[in-house]
């Protein structure tokens, strides 16, 4: 009984190192996205401000902002919505029926193959409704200045307009869009919908008391 006592007890404390192990490695996840998040944020800024005032000018109520409630400079009220008038004029312009590329093979032996996965991502850029989510992220990024789609790929394939570009923040060091390290997300969730979309770091959520 004395064993199965000490074994028991052995148990519990390597359950326990584990499990603190665990809440270690997600603090220290965290703290790593949250630094990669103050570096995207330093380097742009935010834009939410900056997309508030293109889309009231696009509306024609650029005098409703409080930054032109002063007496002087005026701002005129006018009757025709020019900047509306002029990227409307400039979006439908550049719109296509489909923006849908093909894949092409490197060799005739690859013909096949990529033919396969051409069906495959005709089939799912339908589904998706892609060539419908490309034209507001267009229409959004000509008002606004910026736009995304974000793709998941996990099980399956998930395609979204994000509502707020501002909420997206860039690695600060890369050139062009291809060369980021990471791409940082922003959004409000709860303690229960964090335990329940990282199950593997419920044991640290729930240590945290509210939040």
């Amino acid at each position: 009984m004395e064993n199965l006592n000490e074994y028991e007890t052995q148990r519990e404390l390597e359950a326990s190192a584990t499990s603190e192990k665990k809440i270690e490695d997600a603090k220290m996840k965290a703290l790593r996205v949250i630094d990669n998040y103050e570096r995207a944020r330093r380097k742009t800024g935010e834009r939410i401000y900056e997309h508030i005032e293109n889309m009231a000018f696009y509306e024609g109520k650029q005098y409703q902002l409080s930054k032109y409630k002063v007496s002087r400079p005026w701002i005129v009220r006018m009757r025709t919505p020019h900047a509306k008038v002029a990227i409307d004029t400039r979006v439908a312009s550049v719109v296509a029926n489909d923006y849908r590329g093909d894949l092409l093979p490197m060799s005739p032996d690859g013909e096949k193959k990529v033919q396969i996965l051409n069906d495959y991502k005709n089939d799912e850029w339908e589904r998706l409704e892609l060539n419908s989510i490309v034209k507001k992220a267009i229409k959004t990024s000509a008002i606004v200045r910026e736009a995304y789609v974000h793709l998941i790929y996990d099980e399956g394939i998930e395609a979204y307009l994000i509502d707020n570009p501002a909420s997206v923040y860039i690695d600060p060091r890369a050139l062009q869009f291809r060369d980021a390290r990471y791409i940082c997300l922003l959004s409000r969730i709860t303690k229960e919908e964090a335990m329940e979309d990282y199950p593997e770091y419920a044991l640290a959520f729930s240590n945290m008391g509210a939040i």
